[in-house]
Parts: C-alpha cells; sequence; structure tokens
C-alpha cells in the first residue's frame, strides 16, 4: 500500500464520518422544530370553547336586560296634577329596574372578558427556555468524535504503510538473487543469468578502445558471430587505451549484454555511455574492445 491508498482511505473514511455527523445535526433540528411546533399549539386552541360558550350566554342576557333599560321614557304626567303614591311608587320601581338591567349588563361584559382573558392564558402553555447550551454540547460532542474517528483512520493507515511491511520485504531473498541485485548495481556480469533464446534476433556493435589496430575487426567480430548474435557495425570508439573490455547496452536489453559479455569473458557490462555513443548504429548492445581482448 502507498501512500496514495493512505490518502484515499482517510479521505474516505473522513467522508463517511462528515455524513454520519451531519446526518445526526438533521434529525437533531428536526426534533427541535417539531416540539416548537407542539409548544405553540393551534391557532384555537380546543379548551377556549367552554369559555365562548359562556362569552354567548352572557352576552344573550345582557341583550335581554338591555330593551328594558332602553324602553322610551313614560310620557310626562300632567303638572296641573298631582300624582299620586301608588305612581310614584311605580316609578320608582321601574327606575331601580332600569339601574339594576344596566348594571347586570356591564357585570356580564366585565365576566365574559375576564373569561376571555382566563380562556387565552390556559390555552396558551408558558414557554419554555431554550435549550442552547445542550445543543451546542451536543455539536461539539459530535464533532470532536468525527476528529477522533479521523485521526484513528489516518493512524492505521501509516501503521499499514510504515510499520506492518509486505511479507515479501521479511522473507529472505535467495542467494542468487542477491548476487544479481548486486552485480546490476556494480556493472558486474552475475553468475546467473537467464539465457537469451534466439541470440540473431539481436544486433551487436564492436568498437576498438585498446589502440591496437584490427582488434575490433580481426579478433573480437569473428567471435560475436560465431556466438550465433547478428554483427552490426565495427568501428573505433571515441577514446583508446582501454585496459579491461566491457559491454555495452541501450535500454532494456540488459540480459542480452549479460549473455554476450559471459560468452565473451567479459565481467562488466553497463549502460551505453560516451565510449560508444553515435557509433553504434541501430544495435543493441556493443562491445568495446581494450586491451585484454586485443592480445
Amino acid at each position: 500500500m502507498d501512500a496514495v491508498d493512505i490518502i484515499i482511505m482517510a479521505a474516505a473514511g473522513v467522508g463517511l464520518v462528515a455524513f454520519v455527523v451531519l446526518a445526526v445535526i438533521i434529525l437533531r433540528q428536526g426534533r427541535s422544530i417539531k416540539e416548537l411546533e407542539e409548544r405553540i399549539g393551534p391557532p384555537v386552541p380546543p379548551a377556549a370553547a367552554p369559555s365562548l360558550e359562556r362569552v354567548r350566554a352572557l352576552t344573550a342576557a345582557s341583550a335581554v336586560a338591555a330593551p328594558a333599560s332602553a324602553a322610551p321614557p313614560a310620557e310626562p304626567a300632567d303638572p296641573a296634577r298631582t300624582p299620586t303614591a301608588r305612581e310614584q311608587e311605580k316609578a320608582r320601581s321601574e327606575a331601580q329596574a332600569a339601574s339594576a338591567g344596566a348594571g347586570a349588563a356591564a357585570s356580564a361584559g366585565a365576566a365574559a372578558g375576564a373569561e376571555r382573558t382566563a380562556a387565552s392564558r390556559e390555552a396558551t402553555p408558558p414557554r419554555a427556555p431554550r435549550d442552547e447550551p445542550a445543543e451546542s454540547s451536543g455539536r461539539g460532542f459530535l464533532m470532536g468524535i468525527a476528529v477522533l474517528l479521523a485521526i484513528a483512520i489516518i493512524g492505521v493507515g501509516g501503521w499499514w504503510f510504515f510499520l506492518r511491511g509486505d511479507d515479501s520485504a521479511s522473507t529472505p531473498a535467495a542467494s542468487g538473487t542477491q548476487t544479481t541485485a548486486t552485480a546490476a548495481d556494480t556493472g558486474e556480469v552475475p553468475e546467473d543469468i537467464p539465457p537469451v533464446a534466439n541470440k540473431a534476433a539481436y544486433t551487436v556493435a564492436v568498437l576498438n578502445a585498446s589502440n591496437i589496430t584490427g582488434a575490433a575487426a580481426n579478433k573480437v567480430a569473428p567471435r560475436v558471430q560465431a556466438d550465433g548474435y547478428t554483427l552490426g557495425v565495427v568501428d573505433n570508439a571515441t577514446k583508446q587505451d582501454l585496459t579491461a573490455s566491457e559491454v555495452q547496452y541501450v535500454k532494456g536489453r540488459k540480459e542480452v549484454a549479460w549473455n554476450l559479455a559471459k560468452d565473451l569473458g567479459i565481467t562488466r557490462a553497463v549502460e551505453v555511455n560516451s565510449l560508444a555513443q553515435g557509433r553504434i548504429g541501430t544495435a543493441d548492445v556493443v562491445v568495446v574492445v581494450g586491451k585484454d581482448l586485443a592480445r
């Protein structure tokens, strides 16, 4: 598992945690809104219905008493005649009845107002104090859990990448594999190399760097052909006085260079460098002849 895999896994974990936290917050908000609606209640509470009935009854009673008080005044008695005691008593009784009717109407109105006020107070429950601190602490708790989960995911990814290791790394490599890797790093030809199936499919150039005339064309080129390779350019290298011969290869032809070096008795194989650049044509590998092969 590389760093990209860890980043992807951590991002997926953080995204999942964020989704869960968001869902919990939405549910909590929906529950709070529902509780608030239940507290407010409907526009006309059913509990106010009996009070309205009583208000209607009192209003009807005051309406019955009102005509008596609003009756047209009696025709004035003849000033030339003195009212009798019975007439005076009757007038006092009518005045008292009118005054009592007005008082009853006023009392009914006051009672209706009191009933209406009490009903509205009973229908509207007191508002409960808001629980903002509790909700804020709940959100903080959820965010803390999310952060802890993200840290745990990243920590597990780091352990997986840095401490777990691969089974292949913990298994000791074979001695031949270690020898091949070491030889490839230093340019030395390893002892155990995979053979080339068709040597003729690869072109070999031969360059003389020994400062001995004919060393490439007369000594090394024939051996290359005899070993089954296709002979390419035969020329001089850019530098002379090379003591030990070497095989150079283009990228992707290292194993071919190892096989050619083994066939010619050469112990060094490296990528094409300044000794052969620009002089090998389309060859896959090149033998740079030193004084050891020229003799």
